[in-house]
């Protein structure tokens, strides 16, 4: 029996095809959580260290695109980086 025979052999209930979401007073208390979390972190920041973190946080850039785009060191963004993280673990710890 190949795969593709397997597959059409497969039966699913429709129960099971339809994932009901559901949503509780938690789910949007974590939303909140995240948004102040995030809002705290970035409240003090200047112009360039808002760009460091979107690159690196929300973009997903390396340490050397987020250098040539910034004009900074890698190792001085390491740093700053670093100092993010360490923000970000003493508000989720």
């Amino acid at each position: 029996m190949t795969k593709n025979s397997q597959i059409l052999n497969h039966a699913v209930s429709i129960d099971e095809l339809y994932d009901n979401p559901h949503f509780s007073s938690n789910d949007f208390d974590d939303e909140f959580e995240i948004k102040d979390i995030f809002q705290r972190i970035t409240s003090g920041m200047d112009e360039i260290e808002r760009k460091i973190f979107h690159c690196h946080f929300l973009e997903d850039k390396t340490t050397k695109e987020i250098s040539h785009i910034t004009g900074i060191t890698s190792q001085k963004i390491n740093k700053i980086i670093q100092k993010f993280q360490e923000k970000i673990e003493s508000y989720i710890l």
